[in-house]
């Protein structure tokens, strides 16, 4: 068997089950920052954008994955913010001095849950601003 293929299917089975709601097992009982975290670092700083999803049980369940895969979720935040009608949920890791170090820090993150590749490195500031527009809330 191709272990790339299976991998794959694992990262597809596992999004599938964030789509249509089916459960990943229990949830953590370590829980990310809140968007006042963000708001608490420089904003010269840089972040990962892990993943942005549509609905607060959607982020519960990634965020339990993370804690599953022994992420520091110390350095895990969340906020949301609204597009048009819609309100999104953003998953954030780290705060680092540098977009380079940001960039070096996906490489240390491996998991069938984390998707290196698709990491966005954001800046603070940015983040900030997004963050100010929209009532927060915890997922």
């Amino acid at each position: 068997m191709n272990p790339a293929r299976g991998r794959v299917g694992a990262r597809s089975r596992w999004l599938w089950g964030l789509i249509v709601g089916c459960s990943l097992g229990p949830l953590s009982a370590q829980t990310a920052q809140p968007a006042e975290w963000i708001l608490r670092q420089p904003p010269a700083h840089h972040t990962l954008q892990l993943i942005t999803l549509s609905g607060r049980e959607q982020t519960r369940r990634f965020l339990a994955s993370l804690d599953q895969e022994g992420l520091d979720m110390q350095q895990v935040a969340t906020f949301r913010y609204r597009r048009g009608e819609e309100l999104l949920y953003v998953v954030v890791y780290g705060s680092f001095a540098a977009p380079e170090q940001a960039k070096a820090a996906t490489q240390l993150m491996q998991g069938p849950t984390l998707m290196p590749d698709s990491f966005l490195v954001r800046s603070v500031a940015g983040l900030q601003q997004r963050i100010r527009t929209t009532l927060q809330d915890t997922p």
